[in-house]
C-alpha cells in the first residue's frame, strides 16, 4: 500500500512539476549545451562529439532517440528529466526500507522531491539526472550483495559501474570503492579470499572488456592510453590553477606555466580539437610531485572548502553563506540560518546511526564511496557537482535523526519544520531562475531575429547556417543557431591570442556581451563599444534590451 501511495505522489509531483519547465525557458548551461550537442549528432549515427571525452554519452544517448520528435531539444531533455527524476526515487526509497521504520521511510522521499539542489539539475540538460540514480542503483546493489554475495549479483554492480562510467567517466575511481567493500566483507567472514577474487575479478576484467572500444578510440585522437581525457587535460590544468579562480585569471595562468607555447590556447584548449601534441612532455604524475608543499597545500585548502562550503551548500543551497552576510537584515539573516538547520539535521541523523546502531552495512558502503570522492577530488579542485549523489543519502539521515526523537509531537514540529524549510527553499528557487531568464533572453532574439531579417542573396549568408563557428562566453546563441559546431569560448582576453585562436580554427563569430564579459573577460570589455579601427572584426549587428548589450562580430579573413 505504501508504495502505491509513493506512485501516486510521484505522478501528482510530476505533473506540478511539468508547468514550471518555462521557468528554465533558455539553455544557460555550457555542460547542457554539450550533451544535447551531441544528442542530435548520435541521432544522426555521427560521433563528432564522443572524440572530446570530456562528456560520457550515456545521457545524451536517452535524447537521440527522441530528438526527431521535437524541435527544440532542450525541451525534450527537461521532459526526459522529469521522467527520469519520478522514477528514480524506487531506489532510494529501497535504500531507505532497509534502514528505516515504515513510519519514516517517506521522510526522504518528501525531502527529495522538495530538494532545490536536485531540481537545480532537474531543469537542465545535465548528466546527473541519471548519473544520481545509476548511482544509488549501485548503492542498493552493494548493499544487497553484502548481505548475500553471490556471483549473480555480482554481475549486476559491473553493469550498474560500467553505466556510470559511460555517464560521467570519473566514475572510474569507485573501482577502489568496490575493493573496499569486498575487504570489509572478508573481515565480517561473509565471504573467503577465493570468493573476493571469483567476485572482485569478474567486476574488473567484464568493466574493462566492455569499455575497451572506447577507450582505444580516445586513445586514437588523444595519443594517450587512461580512462579519460579529463585526466590529461582538465584535471591537469586544474593543479596550475588558483583555488577560488577556477575559470578567469587563474585560467589563462594554467595556460602559461602548462604549456609556455601556448599551443593549448591556440589549437584548442581542454582536448576540444584534434590536436597535434604539445611540445611539453608532462605527465600528470609530474605535475602532482613537481612541487609537493603546494600539492599537499592544495589538497588542504581544498578539503577545508570541501567540509566548511561545499557539503553545507548542497544541503542547504546557498542560505548558510547568507545567513552571515552583515547586508541582509537582521531578520532575513535569523531565517537563513533557520533554514540551515537541514544540515544539523543531517550530521545529527549520522551521529546517531554511527554510534547508535549495530547495522554498519549502511555506512561501510556510505563511506567506502564518500572518503573516495572526498580523497579524489580534492587532488586537484572541488565543486558541489561531485557530491550532489550523497544528497539523497543524507535524507535518510535526515529521516534517521526524526527516527530517534522519542517525542511524537517533537517529531511532528521538527517534521513540519522540514517542510517549511524545504518549500522556503523552492520559493526563492523559482523566483532566482525566473530572472535569469530574462537576463539571457537577448542571446537567444539576437539569432532569431538575423535569420528573420538577413538577406539571403547578401554575400554573407553563408556566415549564418549551421556550419557557422561561433565564438562567446557561454553558448547560448551558439546553441540557437543550430550550430553544428562545437563550443568555441574565448579563453583569454588577450586581443592576439583571440585573434591568433580564431584564425587557426577558422571561426566565423565573436559574440560579445555585457552579461558575462565585465567579469569573466574583462580585457574584451572594449569590443562592447565598436571602434572603426578594429582592422580583424567587423560589426555584423548590435542589440540592445534594456541594460543588457550584445553585439556580433564576424573575423576577417
Amino acid at each position: 500500500m505504501q508504495f502505491f501511495i509513493f506512485i501516486i505522489i510521484s505522478f501528482i509531483w510530476t505533473v506540478i512539476h511539468y508547468y514550471f519547465l518555462p521557468l528554465n525557458d533558455i539553455l544557460k548551461n555550457a555542460d547542457s549545451f554539450a550533451y544535447l550537442q551531441m544528442a542530435s549528432n548520435l541521432a544522426q549515427f555521427k560521433l563528432e562529439w564522443f572524440w572530446t571525452g570530456w562528456f560520457g554519452f550515456l545521457y545524451s544517448l536517452f535524447i537521440a532517440p527522441f530528438s526527431f520528435l521535437f524541435s527544440d531539444v532542450f525541451v525534450l531533455a527537461k521532459l526526459l528529466n522529469l521522467a527520469f527524476f519520478a522514477i528514480w526515487w524506487l531506489f532510494l526509497y529501497k535504500i531507505s526500507r532497509k534502514y528505516l521504520n515504515d513510519t519514516f521511510v517517506f521522510i526522504p522521499l518528501v525531502l527529495y522531491y522538495l530538494s532545490s539542489s536536485l531540481i537545480f539539475f532537474n531543469i537542465q540538460a545535465l548528466s546527473e539526472n541519471i548519473y544520481i540514480p545509476i548511482f544509488l542503483a549501485l548503492f542498493y546493489g552493494l548493499q544487497k550483495f553484502s548481505k548475500e554475495p553471490n556471483f549473480i549479483k555480482s554481475i549486476w554492480i559491473w553493469a550498474i559501474f560500467t553505466l556510470m562510467y559511460f555517464t560521467r567517466a570519473e566514475a572510474f575511481i569507485y573501482i577502489w570503492s568496490v575493493f573496499l567493500i569486498f575487504l570489509f566483507l572478508i573481515f565480517a567472514k561473509k565471504i573467503n579470499f577465493k570468493e573476493f577474487s571469483l567476485y572482485f575479478a569478474t567486476i574488473i576484467i567484464s568493466f574493462f572488456l566492455l569499455i575497451s572500444p572506447y577507450i582505444y578510440y580516445m586513445h586514437t585522437i588523444t595519443w594517450e592510453w587512461w580512462l579519460t581525457n579529463k585526466w590529461s587535460s582538465n584535471l591537469r590544468q586544474a593543479t596550475m590553477r588558483w583555488i577560488d579562480k577556477m575559470d578567469d585569471s587563474g585560467f589563462e595562468q594554467a595556460v602559461w606555466e602548462l604549456t609556455p607555447d601556448k599551443h593549448h590556447l591556440i589549437a584548442g584548449f581542454a582536448g576540444w580539437l584534434q590536436y597535434d601534441k604539445s611540445y611539453s612532455t608532462w605527465s600528470t604524475k609530474d605535475f602532482l610531485i613537481w612541487n609537493p608543499s603546494k600539492t599537499i597545500n592544495r589538497i588542504k585548502e581544498n578539503q577545508i572548502k570541501l567540509y566548511s562550503q561545499n557539503i553545507p551548500k548542497i544541503l542547504v543551497w546557498d542560505y548558510l553563506k547568507l545567513a552571515f552576510d552583515k547586508t541582509n537584515s537582521l531578520y532575513l539573516r535569523i531565517f537563513y540560518i533557520s533554514t540551515s538547520l537541514l544540515f544539523l539535521f543531517s550530521f545529527l541523523g549520522w551521529f546517531y546511526y554511527f554510534f547508535r546502531n549495530n547495522r554498519n552495512t549502511f555506512l561501510v558502503v556510505f563511506f567506502s564511496f564518500f572518503l573516495t570522492a572526498s580523497f579524489f577530488f580534492t587532488i586537484f579542485f572541488v565543486l558541489d557537482r561531485y557530491f550532489i549523489i550523497f544528497l539523497p543519502i543524507a535524507f535518510i539521515f535526515c529521516a534517521y535523526f526524526l527516527e530517534n526523537i522519542k517525542s511524537s509531537i517533537k517529531q511532528f514540529v521538527f517534521f513540519v519544520l522540514f517542510l517549511a524549510i524545504n518549500i522556503s527553499w523552492l520559493v526563492i528557487f523559482y523566483s532566482e531562475n525566473s530572472r535569469a531568464d530574462s537576463d539571457y533572453n537577448i542571446k537567444k532574439v539576437a539569432w532569431n531575429r538575423i535569420q528573420e531579417n538577413y538577406s539571403k542573396k547578401d554575400n554573407d549568408w553563408k556566415y549564418f547556417n549551421t556550419d557557422t563557428k561561433i565564438m562567446e562566453r557561454w553558448p547560448i546563441t551558439t546553441f540557437y543557431a543550430w550550430s553544428k559546431e562545437r563550443w568555441l569560448t574565448p579563453y583569454t582576453d588577450n586581443l592576439p591570442d583571440i585573434i591568433k585562436y580564431a584564425s587557426y580554427n577558422n571561426i566565423d563569430l565573436l559574440i560579445v556581451d555585457n552579461m558575462d564579459f565585465a567579469t569573466y573577460r574583462p580585457g574584451l570589455k572594449a569590443l562592447l563599444e565598436w571602434k572603426d579601427n578594429y582592422f580583424w572584426i567587423e560589426k555584423v549587428k548590435e542589440f540592445q534590451d534594456w541594460d543588457k548589450k550584445l553585439i556580433i562580430y564576424k573575423f576577417k579573413r
